[in-house]
């Protein structure tokens, strides 16, 4: 009885589907006069135009995309008369008015109109060249940097405010302190992709000019200071395919979030005593 249960479900589910694909892009004022009839079901007509349209919807998905099935008209007639027969049985044993399954339709229903409406904000949205950008460039950029660590924090603020003070460079300075066994060097001059970065280094670099020195920076339990001696690009086709990605999804969150306020702000009042 479970497994029947569960298969009208989907078949309501699907009824629901197709009938809310039918009635939301279809004219509302559209009467059944003039429209022809290519099939009866126990006295219920199935309509040329629902028969298109139910074939347009199983080579589509939500978005609008189009998907790799192949169905012919008989294959999709057969579909809708199946449906029917299958429903009527239901509604002839008093299925649909089992307390489960009102439920079940009620929340497929509720998140089948919540993805239609969002699916119809977002129709022919594209990303923001300035996005696709910014988010490329963060993607291909590679640092050249120098760094020198201690392992006193004290030394390390004292190292960093005599760069700034001091007519000597970033290098004078801190060969000074690697020969007072203060500091070491991390190393010769290094490169690294923004993305391989820990995020305090990168935070650290971003909108820096080449040849400006970081404040202190903790990480690994040591004190680093940088230098920036160089910012590079490298192209990668499969970087801006995602950045092209990701600054769309980008769109989406900020038209959604800006058509949820609109909503909140037509449909809402707030009880602010409560």
């Amino acid at each position: 009885m479970r497994k029947f249960t569960i298969t009208v479900i989907t078949i309501l589910g699907f009824l629901f589907t197709s009938v809310l694909t039918q009635t939301v892009w279809a004219d509302e004022s559209r009467s059944q006069v003039g429209r022809e009839v290519v099939a009866v079901v126990n006295g219920e007509e199935i309509f040329t135009d629902e028969l298109l349209q139910s074939l347009a919807a199983r080579h589509q998905d939500m978005t609008g995309e189009a998907q790799k099935v192949s169905m012919g008209f008989e294959s999709a007639l057969d579909r809708l008369i199946d449906t029917k027969l299958i429903l009527q049985e239901a509604r002839d044993i008093g299925l649909q008015e089992r307390p489960e399954i009102r439920n079940d339709v009620l929340i497929y229903s509720n998140r089948l109109l919540l993805s239609t409406l969002k699916n119809r904000q977002l129709k022919d949205l594209t990303a923001d060249e300035a996005d696709i950008e910014k988010i490329y460039l963060d993607m291909v950029r590679i640092w050249e940097y120098r760094a020198i660590t201690f392992d006193d924090l004290d030394k390390a603020r004292s190292f960093r405010e005599e760069v700034d003070s001091s007519a000597a460079d970033f290098d004078s300075v801190g060969q000074k302190y690697v020969q007072d066994q203060a500091a070491a060097w991390d190393g010769e001059k290094r490169t690294a992709r923004e993305r391989d970065l820990a995020p305090e280094i990168k935070s650290a670099f971003i909108d820096k000019e080449v040849g400006s020195v970081t404040p202190v920076i903790k990480a690994l339990d040591r004190y680093f200071v940088f230098k920036l001696t160089g910012v590079s690009y490298t192209d990668d086709d499969a970087s801006r395919l995602r950045a092209e990605s990701m600054a769309l999804s980008l769109k989406k969150e900020k038209v959604l979030d800006r058509y949820t306020d609109e909503l909140l702000n037509k449909y809402v009042t707030m009880d602010d005593a409560v």
